[in-house]
């Protein structure tokens, strides 16, 4: 049986931003320098007290009115074993959007994206006052290979 699978092309896995704690406003958050486009800044809001974090992003509405839209959320990472690995969490952030007819609406797709692994420090680092790095982001864009079958 012919079965469509997803393989990839990926860049080099590096570095892209670091996890910051506001504690005045008890706000994770990060910038992601993706070079030459534009820092994507999120709102990480912790999903019962794991490692996980939804992803928001701030816009402003046609009133002018901040918003903030979650985009995604993070996933555990588990061993080989199946165990979760405390610390660490993946996530995408799609690169592209399908429309669907049945629907009506235009949905992100992850076959194209920014793929990224969460690491979060054992001992958070002082930056200034009020201001925590809590962790970092390492990541990479993955580009689908057209046409592959199994």
């Amino acid at each position: 049986m012919e079965k469509n699978r997803i393989e990839r092309f990926y860049g080099d896995n590096k570095r892209i931003g670091d996890i910051m704690l506001d504690t005045t406003t008890n706000t994770i958050w990060t910038q992601i320098d993706l070079g030459v486009f534009e820092p994507l800044s999120l709102i990480f809001i912790k999903i019962n007290g794991s490692d996980t974090f939804k992803m928001y992003k701030k816009y402003k509405d046609n009133n002018g009115m901040e918003q903030n839209k979650q985009i995604g959320k993070t996933f555990e990472v588990r061993n080989k074993q199946g165990d979760i690995v405390k610390g660490l969490s993946k996530g995408t952030i799609s690169m592209s959007k399908q429309y669907n007819k049945e629907d009506r609406k235009t949905y992100n797709v992850n076959n194209n994206g920014i793929f990224f692994t969460t690491f979060m420090l054992d001992t958070p680092e002082e930056k200034k006052e009020g201001l925590l790095k809590v962790g970092y982001i390492k990541g990479q864009i993955g580009i689908e290979k057209p046409n592959v079958k199994e």
